[in-house]
């Protein structure tokens, strides 16, 4: 059976992280364009055991100040729905925080509801990220350290689509086609027919042949 594509009205993955998939911006490559992509594809990521929260409840929270306090992140999220924790994940060196979080609400009812309303959110004058948490809970989830991943910035390389920060789009044709046709123009495809043009060279050539063709007729009827 061949696997679906996902619909670009809800263009996210819910029900199963694909390297490949993730990979491509519209979802349709059939190859693997990066490295990291060819290593996640072989990568096998085991979810830790040994983390007691609920993964139903648990809201991913990026993008933050390294410097950022889990009670600061408490208090914003408690102004929506009832928090069970926070956990800011930190460097073992310098024990700043690595720019996110872990949110555990008390109702797995309440993710959306925080999701939709704290889009807007902010510390420090950063606006953060929110996202469900996939790691255990995404089948076939490969984390960044393997070549998986959400996001990413585009100056690396690596981005990685499919998620709440870079969601699949339409393919090109496909949206410029919808867009002629909401104009009501024709689509851009071109049904079968070349589109062609004569490069300058050729046209150079065209034009000398006809400037000759004029200076003798010329000649003929000054004779004449």
């Amino acid at each position: 059976m061949m696997d679906k594509k996902p619909t670009f009205s809800q263009s996210i993955a819910t029900d199963e992280y694909d390297p490949l998939k993730a990979g491509s911006i519209d979802c349709s490559d059939t190859r693997p364009h990066d490295r990291a992509v060819c290593r996640a594809l072989e990568a096998k990521h085991v979810p830790p055991k040994h983390i007691k929260s609920k993964p139903s409840c648990t809201i991913f929270v990026g993008r933050l100040p390294l410097t950022i306090l889990e009670d600061e992140i408490f208090a914003a999220i408690s102004k929506v729905a009832s928090v069970r924790s926070v956990k800011v994940v930190k460097d073992i060196i310098t024990g700043l925080g690595k720019g996110y979080a872990f949110v555990e609400l008390k109702h797995s009812g309440d993710v959306e509801k925080v999701l939709h309303n704290c889009k807007g959110l902010s510390f420090d004058g950063k606006k953060a990220l929110l996202d469900r948490e996939v790691g255990r809970s995404l089948k076939g989830w490969i984390p960044r350290r393997l070549g998986g991943g959400w996001g990413g910035r585009k100056e690396a390389g690596q981005l990685r689509f499919g998620c709440v920060d870079r969601p699949w789009r339409k393919p090109i044709m496909q949206q410029k086609n919808e867009d002629s046709k909401s104009f009501g123009g024709p689509p851009t495809h071109n049904s079968g027919h070349r589109n062609f043009s004569f490069h300058e060279p050729y046209a150079r050539k065209s034009n000398m042949e006809s400037r000759k063709k004029d200076h003798v007729n010329r000649k003929m009827n000054q004779e004449c």
